[in-house]
């Protein structure tokens, strides 16, 4: 038969797989499955420029929770996606990542608003698709 160090070993494993948070956008949250651009945000305070403040992201968003962003066809980023207070927030593997900790602040089929910039009269990302 097994072994008690086998059967420890065994529930170690499955409780190790099913205590990760994970959190699959579904729902209204599903809208936001897919590629994403950036395009243009204003710099802050009402100063409106003609070129994205974060240029040439690419932004994808899968159904199970994850996220990859990329700068000119890069990946430059990934992680997980948590609903945290009802808001959609990105979790990086890195720590220093342009989007570790940001909050998807606004959403509907085609445009993205992640955070806010300084001022808080616009988003610090704005995707479309």
């Amino acid at each position: 038969m097994y072994s008690f160090k086998s059967l420890l070993l065994l529930f170690t494993l499955l409780f190790a797989l099913n205590a990760c948070k994970k959190d699959r956008l579904e729902g209204e949250h599903a809208l936001i499955l897919g590629t994403w651009h950036s395009t243009t945000t204003t710099l802050g305070c009402g100063i409106v420029v003609g070129i994205p403040t974060n240029p040439n992201l690419k932004l994808e968003l899968m159904e199970k929770g994850r996220y990859k962003l990329y700068h000119d066809n890069k990946k430059i980023e990934s992680g997980r996606t948590q609903i945290i207070n009802g808001f959609v927030t990105f979790k990086s593997i890195k720590s220093e990542s342009k989007l570790n900790d940001k909050v998807l602040r606004y959403f509907n089929a085609d445009t993205l608003g992640i955070d806010l910039n300084d001022c808080e009269d616009d988003f610090a990302f704005r995707f479309i698709r």
